[in-house]
């Protein structure tokens, strides 16, 4: 049964699309994120990536804030 959804392979790094859904976020919310320095990204051969560890990082951080 497909119900729209599409499973994000595991990586260590994700591009911002699945940054985003990842985080549950959209992607303009992720790159005011990268912009604003609370979420590291890095580009490679052209492209914006997301490192697995950041995004785990980033999530253990805001739960230490709630």
């Amino acid at each position: 049964e497909d119900n729209g959804s599409r499973e994000i392979p595991f990586r260590i790094q994700h591009g911002p699309k699945e940054a985003a859904t990842l985080l549950g976020i959209s992607e303009r919310k992720l790159y005011q994120l990268i912009n604003a320095g609370r979420l590291k990204s890095y580009r490679l051969d052209g492209k914006r990536f997301v490192s697995r560890t950041t995004l785990e990082h980033f999530v253990a951080e805001l739960e230490v804030m709630v």
